[in-house]
């Protein structure tokens, strides 16, 4: 039974175990059987010795950790890996989900406060009455990497608040053997070690292999198949193998919106689902979408940063070194609001990425925004970037990425891609090889 209304500062979610809803997650998170009995066994562990063996024995702080690219089912599974420790244990037990960004704050010494009063007060009184276990999602929000941030760039709140959480990780330790907090990060670099070495057990959670993406959208089609017949049967068709061979270096979620995609693809699909092919499914899996707050949500300039963001995972690299070599270009571009219509398009030796801006009231409201980040590497192999301009600004654009050899521009009524070089030189466009990616 939820009982999220009234929740107190700092929860999301707070529910009691088991769930069906959550024993539906433990059960579609399609990963390595091995894995997922690590993880009930260590959470199960955690109710059943912690109470029994002094921690100078075995220092079990009641806390796993979930690593891994956004889209791999780190909460998903966290969940639902929650539901099933209720069930073999046969108990009655309560879920807590943390929202760290409502913990943060830019005055002083207000973060720390916030995480102190979540751990030492809401959680606490939680573990009281009964077996909890607590979600923290995003962890590096709250337990940020102090060796890697800067007091110029970064308050001293924010050193602080890692350091509240670290107190109060062992504080509850020691008073609440019968609490477990289930942590995740997409971006483990940036956890403080002291977090992680806190940690009974540290997993990863890997995109699926290539059996796991079959699964995972057979389970997908067959699911839609109890409401659209024409769909499940794409389960079994004699192409299904393509389709799967396609969603291989995907994540599960991409993989499942895919399917959403092609079932928008085309307006006679979209009336009638049951008409989808397998071609649909396909063309879908290199195409994969992101639509970006622009102004005056954000300035033109950091609209760009974020796209280099979601583009780079973050990470130091060339590409991102060229990316951001040409933010002049890119805020120009994006000031003047072509991205609203026609996207800004990657290709490389993946999916094709496009990349949407929304502005004024729609950027304010966010409710078109889709911002997650990828379970793929958008600029793998031979990328290419290509920035949709208008007639009047094309020529000193194309002349100004000349110098790039992944970034160019086109036309908005262009559809296909031009190199860097044929941008400057000529009006030739290039033909973009989707039958490489379907070998």
């Amino acid at each position: 039974m939820s009982a999220d209304d009234g929740l107190q500062r700092g929860l999301s979610r707070r529910c009691t175990l088991p769930d069906p809803k959550l024993d539906a997650l433990w059960t579609s998170i399609i990963i390595d059987d091995a894995i997922k009995d690590q993880l009930l066994g260590q959470a199960v562990l955690n109710f059943t010795i912690r109470s029994k063996v002094d921690r100078s024995v075995l220092p079990l702080h009641g806390v796993i950790l979930l690593v891994g690219l956004p889209g791999t089912g780190k909460t998903s599974l966290a969940r639902g890996m929650a539901s099933e420790t209720a069930h073999v244990l046969s108990g009655k037990f309560q879920l807590l989900e943390v929202d760290p960004h409502s913990l943060t704050s830019s005055a002083m010494g207000k973060t720390q406060r916030a995480v102190s009063d979540l751990f030492s007060q809401v959680v606490a009184e939680h573990a009281l009455s009964g077996p909890t276990i607590v979600i923290l999602d995003e962890v590096e929000t709250l337990a940020a990497d102090r060796g890697k941030l800067s007091l110029d760039a970064n308050p001293i709140d924010v050193h602080r608040a890692t350091d509240a959480v670290l107190v109060q990780l062992d504080a509850l330790a020691d008073r609440f053997p019968r609490l477990l907090f289930v942590a995740t990060s997409n971006f483990p670099k940036a956890v403080d070690s002291a977090f992680t070495s806190r940690c009974d057990l540290v997993q990863a959670i890997p995109l699926p292999d290539r059996a796991a993406c079959a699964r995972i959208l057979k389970d997908c089609l067959v699911g839609l198949g109890r409401t659209f017949p024409a769909i499940g049967r794409l389960a079994t068709s004699a192409n299904f193998d393509q389709g799967a061979n396609a969603c291989v270096g995907l994540d599960g979620r991409t993989i499942r919106k895919i399917v959403a995609n092609a079932l928008a693809s085309r307006r006679e699909v979209a009336l009638d689902p049951n008409k989808v092919t397998m071609d649909d499914l396909v063309r879908a899996v290199y195409v994969a979408r992101r639509t970006i707050r622009s102004t005056p949500h954000r300035s033109a300039s950091e609209t760009w940063i974020t796209i280099v963001e979601l583009l780079t995972h973050g990470n130091a690299s060339a590409a991102r070194t060229e990316l951001l070599a040409v933010a002049g270009v890119a805020s120009s571009i994006i000031t003047d609001q072509f991205p609203k219509d026609v996207p800004i398009v990657v290709t490389c030796d993946g999916p094709r990425t496009r990349i949407h801006c929304t502005y004024d009231e729609d950027a304010i409201d966010g409710t078109d925004a889709s911002e997650d980040g990828f379970g793929f590497d958008p600029l793998a192999g031979d990328w290419m970037l290509s920035f949709p301009c208008g007639k009047d600004d094309l020529a000193w654009v194309q002349a100004a990425l000349k110098p790039y050899s992944h970034v160019c521009a086109r036309g908005l009524d262009e559809n296909v891609e031009k190199t860097s070089a044929d941008s400057a030189r000529d009006d030739e466009p290039l033909a973009i090889d989707v039958g490489r990616f379907l070998d």
